[in-house]
């Protein structure tokens, strides 16, 4: 029983040195926005649609917490959060939709580019919400996502990301403005 405390310690010390080193996200100066092809009409902009509610915003001082509904938590760094939200039409039961889109970045950072890895150490993550069968956040299996700070302090973000969905999977593409 002496040396319990001593071997606790040891095995705590070996598996905090196993940690992986964190991840650099990348900047781009004068970033190209090369992630999106702009000719596709299925892309996420700030122009939202008739009936739905619209949110793009940078929270600082947060973290991405996907055990939260939104996904935002208090934490240390800038949490781009975006929202779709429509109750549907009046006449149909269940078409409510919402959709989520979380990552955070460094609040140091002024741009970024990031892909595969990346993604994962932005904490990147989409949810559907709807009469549906998988409604918790799923982090995306690829994709690019690329972003400026501007002079105004917002930023513009453009992301071309595969969320694999177990029926198939679901490509969100989105380039907007987040205040």
């Amino acid at each position: 029983m002496k040396y319990l405390p001593i071997a606790l310690l040891l095995t705590a010390l070996f598996f905090s040195s196993c940690e992986k080193d964190p991840v650099d996200i990348p900047s781009c100066e004068n970033c190209n926005f090369t992630c999106i092809d702009s000719s596709r009409t299925d892309i996420i902009t700030n122009d939202c649609p008739d009936d739905y509610s619209c949110t793009f915003r940078l929270r600082p001082d947060s973290r991405v917490d996907v055990g939260e509904f939104e996904g935002v938590a208090e934490g240390e760094k800038n949490v781009f959060f975006l929202m779709l939200d429509t109750e549907g039409d009046l006449q149909i039961a269940d078409d409510e939709l919402t959709l989520i889109l979380v990552f955070e970045l460094e609040e140091s950072q002024t741009s970024f580019s990031a892909e595969g890895s990346e993604l994962n150490a932005m904490k990147a993550h989409y949810r559907r919400v709807c009469y549906c069968t998988e409604t918790s956040f799923i982090a995306p299996a690829s994709g690019c996502m690329q972003g400026e700070r501007q002079p105004d302090g917002s930023w513009v973000v453009q992301g071309n990301w595969v969320v694999p969905y177990a029926q198939q999977d679901l490509e969100v593409v989105f380039e907007a403005r987040f205040d």
